[in-house]
C-alpha cells in the first residue's frame, strides 16, 4: 500500500544540499514519537484506494497535512515497504513555507502528534519522547531563527 525511500534535499538552482535518509517504520507511533518528518515528503507513495479509505487529506492544516496523512495512512495500510536509494529530490530554498514558516509549522505538528498519540493511546514513555522531540525542533527552529544555524 505505501513505498517509500531516502531522499536528495538540493537549493534553488538544484545543487544538492544533502541526503535524507528515510527511516524504516516497524509501527505508527514511530513517526508520531520521531521529531523530524521520518522521509522527505516526495519520497513516499501510496495506492490511491488507501488515500480515499483513510479520507485523504485533512484541509484544516496548513503545514503538516502531509505529515497527519501519513500517520492515518501507515494505520490503515496492510503493507508497506522501505526501498533503500534515493528515489526523489526536494527543493530547500528561503521561501519553502516549511522554512519560512518554520515556527508555525512546529506549533502544527505538536497539535498533530498530540492528537495521534491520544489516537493511538501512547504510553507514558513514547509520550515523552514525543514532547522531547518537539522541544528538539523548537530548538532547532530558535538556532535558525538567531542565525546560529541554516535551515536545511
Amino acid at each position: 500500500d505505501i513505498a517509500y525511500g531516502n531522499g536528495e534535499r538540493v537549493d534553488e538552482r538544484g545543487t544538492p544540499i544533502g541526503p535524507y535518509r528515510a527511516r524504516p517504520i516497524a509501527r505508527v507511533a514511530d513517526i508520531v514519537i520521531h521529531p523530524a518528518s521520518f522521509v522527505l515528503q516526495p519520497a513516499l507513495m501510496f495506492r490511491r484506494k488507501l488515500f480515499l479509505d483513510v479520507g485523504g487529506v485533512d484541509e484544516s492544516l496548513h503545514y503538516t497535512m502531509d505529515y497527519e496523512l501519513w500517520i492515518r495512512l501507515f494505520a490503515a495500510a496492510r503493507k508497506t515497504r522501505y526501498v533503500p536509494g534515493v528515489i526523489a529530490c526536494a527543493r530547500y530554498h528561503t521561501d519553502a513555507k516549511s522554512i519560512a514558516a518554520m515556527g508555525k509549522q512546529i506549533r502544527e505538528a505538536l497539535d498533530v502528534k498530540r492528537a495521534a498519540a491520544a489516537r493511538l493511546a501512547l504510553g507514558p514513555i513514547d509520550v515523552a519522547r514525543t514532547y522531547a522531540g518537539v522541544a528538539s525542533m523548537a530548538a532547532y527552529w530558535l538556532a535558525v531563527r538567531w542565525g546560529l544555524k541554516r535551515a536545511a
